[in-house]
């Protein structure tokens, strides 16, 4: 049945078409991890933890033609689902529905949006092109096993002293410096602040900035390590690390890895995992030293509002 585009509705889903815009948001998971995720984030939303106030859909009636999710952060940032057509739902829908999502987010005063793709080519790429978005970088999810974590503290010159939350701005202010010559997601650096960012990096962790550090050498702040822990604490995470330009070839990189590592068996962690841009071959050889593998690859696509 073909619907004419002035009949098709754009908006939050009614109460009737809510569960089908979520089945369809989250399509490409298995059966079963697609109702997890879901009922997840329904229970989530209910406690008010996380919100279905991005959720929007197209429809004809009591027929659902497509559907997106869009998330918002702190630091004026947000997340959007890669949009999903029904069967049969016309392709000038996408347009619409990306329209309708992007205008809300930046309502919202909502900065940069961000989407994660299996590639940077297909459908799903093109009309987030159309949409103005551009193709930052492809980023490899890397993981290491508790079994390669070093068994004694590392031997290093670099000293990690705790972040306190009245050190927040001078944090901000090192993750400035260290973005300076990036090669992790160079495109990145231009349209984030720092101040923003820290404060998306604090969401990450649930607000618990107890594993949060400065690195420092001579009593001189030369970079960072931020890490967080899911909910059983088995699973760990490099939020971000990283080195002021002033002291990178030292090898210090790995010196701080490896020192993650090493306060993730402190803590009867099971797995560290980071992210990295596939581009940094400097960075890719520290981790591969560490003993992280990729497990995961995604292309990384931005707009800013």
């Amino acid at each position: 049945m073909s619907h004419s585009e002035p009949f098709i509705s754009v908006g939050p889903p009614p109460p009737t078409l809510l569960a089908g815009a979520l089945e369809l948001v989250y399509e490409s998971l298995p059966a079963t991890t697609r109702r997890q995720v879901i009922a997840d984030l329904r229970q989530a939303a209910a406690r008010g933890e996380r919100s279905l106030a991005g959720l929007f859909a197209a429809w004809h009636q009591n027929d659902l033609l497509g559907a997106v999710l869009t998330e918002i952060f702190p630091g004026q940032s947000a997340s959007l689902w890669p949009l999903r057509l029904a069967p049969g739902g016309p392709l000038q829908v996408a347009q619409r529905l990306l329209k309708h999502a992007l205008d809300w987010l930046e309502g919202q005063g909502v900065e940069l949006v961000q989407c994660l793709l299996a590639t940077d080519s297909g459908d799903d790429a093109e009309r987030l092109r159309a949409a103005g978005f551009a193709h930052a970088c492809d980023l490899l999810c890397l993981a290491s096993e508790a079994d390669r974590f070093p068994t004694a503290p590392v031997d290093t010159a670099l000293r990690f002293a705790a972040v306190t939350r009245t050190a927040i701005n001078d944090l901000a202010h090192i993750i400035e410096q260290t973005y300076e010559h990036s090669l992790d997601c160079p495109m990145m650096d231009a349209l984030r602040d720092c101040r923003q960012v820290v404060a998306g990096y604090a969401a990450t962790c649930r607000d618990d900035l107890s594993h949060w550090y400065m690195v420092r050498h001579a009593q001189e702040s030369v970079g960072c390590l931020l890490l967080g822990h899911d909910a059983t604490g088995k699973t760990w995470e490099v939020v971000y690390m990283g080195l002021t330009p002033a002291v990178r070839g030292h090898g210090w990189g790995l010196d701080v890895v490896r020192h993650a590592q090493w306060l993730v068996r402190e803590r009867q962690g099971e797995r560290l995992l980071l992210a990295v841009d596939a581009a940094n071959d400097p960075a890719l050889r520290v981790y591969a030293a560490a003993g992280f593998t990729t497990w995961d690859r995604n292309s990384v696509f931005v707009k800013t509002l």
